[in-house]
């Protein structure tokens, strides 16, 4: 019997002769969905490895070894980008007596001020930034001068906090590496490709409590990073069987290409829905982590940041997991062309 796409998660299984005559298949099949039962619902890139497995045996060589990418949210020490600290002097404070900037700067001096979370940070230095420009025409000259620099300072320090805000989320920090998902916390448990797009949208609006309500609703999010290693495992298997397949000649329907279509129709044929599914998840979730890279453009994050995002959100020259993924599915479909044509098998076809 034939080795299932289940038996690494069941290592005490018996390994079956490599080979067996086609008589066996439909035991095999019901072997197979035995294990499936007693083992849980095999990931996508195991069924994938079943039907490489399959098309090794046939031809009786391996395939090619292709590299898994690696997609792992960076450590928070590589995401956080230090903002310098920009304070207005005790007697230019007193000049603001009666404009609003004093009650945001006394706010935050008070004890519970001091320690804001990113989110807080930023709302914070939205406020002083308003705070300042309504200010300023109340003011001297010499000390409007002085305010003046610090609004600009405060600007450009801008982009950075809100990076802060976004990078620095522990409800973003969960979803996007293994974290389990909240049982209490967020409406839709499937929204989270869609939530990261509203918190881009919300930064880009300058409005902290959407941005900060978006990150709650990922609470019961299942953790997008499995997800993303699944493709990234599905696109090297599926990198693997399209050059073992398109190895194989075309010219007529030879035995091995009728094994192939076998194997085509049994192992693979059963994967194509969770493949689909798990390439529309991935696609979503690239564009919706793409989007929190573009919201706070232009700053200069970390090495491992800059990787993190070129291997998910992909860059200009790197399609990044989810591209990789589609192009996998489009060489994996065209490597199988020649073979089911060959044999007038292909999908549609009478």
């Amino acid at each position: 019997m034939t080795e299932g796409p289940h038996a690494a998660r069941c290592p005490a299984q018996d390994v079956a002769p490599r080979r067996r005559p086609r008589r066996w298949a439909r035991l095999a099949f019901a072997w197979t969905a035995l294990v499936l039962v007693a083992c849980g619902e095999p990931s996508t890139a195991d069924r994938l490895r079943y039907v490489r497995e399959g098309v090794q045996d046939l031809l009786h060589r391996e395939a090619s070894p292709v590299e898994t990418r690696a997609v792992a949210l960076p450590h928070r020490r590589d995401r956080i980008l230090p903002v310098p600290d920009h304070t207005i002097g005790p007697f230019d404070f007193l000049a603001t007596i009666g404009c609003r900037l004093s009650e945001v700067i006394a706010g935050r001096n008070a004890a519970l001020g001091r320690v804001l979370q990113p989110t807080r940070r930023l709302a914070h230095e939205i406020d002083v930034i308003r705070a300042v420009e309504t200010c300023l025409p109340t003011l001297g000259e010499e000390r409007a001068e002085r305010l003046s620099a610090i609004l600009a300072a405060k600007r450009d320090a801008l982009p950075r906090h809100a990076w802060n805000a976004i990078w620095l989320d522990e409800d973003l920090e969960r979803f996007l590496s293994s974290g389990p998902a909240a049982l209490i916390g967020g409406r839709d448990p499937r929204d989270g490709a869609r939530q990261l797009r509203a918190a881009a949208s919300a930064l880009r609006a300058r409005d902290v409590d959407a941005l900060e309500d978006a990150f709650e609703q990922l609470r019961d999010d299942p953790a997008a990073g499995p997800r993303l290693r699944a493709a990234a495992a599905a696109t090297s298997e599926l990198e693997q069987i399209a050059g073992l397949v398109a190895s194989v000649p075309v010219d007529r329907c030879s035995a091995a290409a009728r094994e192939l279509v076998r194997i085509f129709t049994e192992r693979f044929v059963p994967a194509r829905g969770p493949l689909a599914d798990l390439d529309r998840d991935v696609q979503r979730l690239s564009e919706g982590i793409r989007a929190a890279f573009e919201v706070v453009e232009p700053v200069e994050p970390s090495a491992s940041m800059r990787e993190y995002r070129a291997a998910v959100g992909g860059t200009e020259g790197d399609p990044g997991v989810a591209g990789a993924l589609r192009v996998a599915i489009v060489d994996h479909a065209r490597a199988w062309s020649g073979v089911l044509g060959a044999c007038e098998a292909l999908p549609g076809a009478s």
